[in-house]
């Protein structure tokens, strides 16, 4: 935790070995996704276990579970970059397929996420394949406007860039 005035740590929580990427919930509560497998070995899944929670003495305590289907998934070749919750446009999970150097952003609406759980995973209601000119996707932020903005790497060689989607219509 950040003090805004004068960007110095005011306290540091630690997520017990389920965190994977983490995201702003709202109402002091965050969005965070494990992939670490049975082993306690990092490890992209199937299945992806998200917890909504809140940090109580440096610690992230979990108030709900649920699953999603990961539909890009394959054993060797596919990395988890970066989540993002927006309370208006839902979750957003950004994965990266590096034998194929393509990148997609799939998206799950908010009211899945009130009523989700651990019995029924969720499916993606909406995937973004990026423009194959770009390499990576690294991260991803949404306005309350729904303007994306994206970051990406463009290659090794050049440095990474920020690009700005407008106009995107989502689907409830």
């Amino acid at each position: 935790k950040i003090d805004p005035k004068n960007g110095e740590i005011v306290e540091v929580y630690e997520c017990d070995n389920i965190l994977g990427a983490i995201g702003y919930y709202g109402n002091n509560k965050f969005i965070v996704v494990s992939y670490e497998n049975a082993s306690g070995c990092p490890s992209f899944k199937e299945e992806l276990h998200f917890y909504i929670g809140h940090f109580s003495s440096g610690r992230f305590v979990s108030d709900k579970e649920f699953i999603v289907h990961n539909p890009f998934y394959d054993q060797t070749s596919i990395y988890l970059q970066d989540i993002h919750y927006d309370i208006k446009h839902g979750l957003f999970f950004v994965v990266y397929y590096s034998d194929e150097k393509i990148s997609r952003i799939y998206r799950i609406n908010p009211g899945k996420i009130l009523d989700a759980s651990i019995t029924d995973k969720l499916i993606p209601d909406n995937v973004f394949i990026l423009d194959s000119s770009v390499s990576e996707t690294e991260s991803l932020s949404l306005t309350s406007s729904g303007v994306m903005y994206i970051a990406q790497n463009v290659s090794s060689k050049e440095p990474d860039t920020v690009n700005k989607v407008s106009n995107l219509l989502f689907t409830d």
